[in-house]
């Protein structure tokens, strides 16, 4: 049965374990790409302060690789984005 949106889908979590995304229904999600080893890492602080600022909340932040990249390192787990964090706090709040 193909999944029908996202909290339909099981994906494997940083230690290799299976994770249903249902576990985050009813939460504000942010779904980042990631790689460990790329310029956009300096991005990590901003995301973490956003994940700060809004976890009590409900809101969680997913990193989820590419692999495009051949492998760069492990993931981080709520971390990492090509947009500088601070700017989407806005549309953050309009969800929570």
């Amino acid at each position: 049965m193909a999944a029908k949106n996202f909290f339909d889908f099981t994906v494997k979590n940083i230690k290799n374990q299976d994770w249903n995304l249902n576990e985050l229904k009813g939460k504000v999600v942010l779904v980042v790409n990631v790689a460990s080893k790329c310029g956009f890492t300096k991005q990590y602080a901003g995301l973490e302060e956003l994940y700060q600022q809004y976890k009590d909340k409900d809101f969680v932040i997913v990193g989820a690789p590419c692999n495009q990249f051949g492998g760069q390192g492990n993931v981080v787990q709520r971390y990492a984005s090509t947009t500088e964090p601070k700017s989407i706090a806005p549309e953050i709040e309009k969800l929570l």
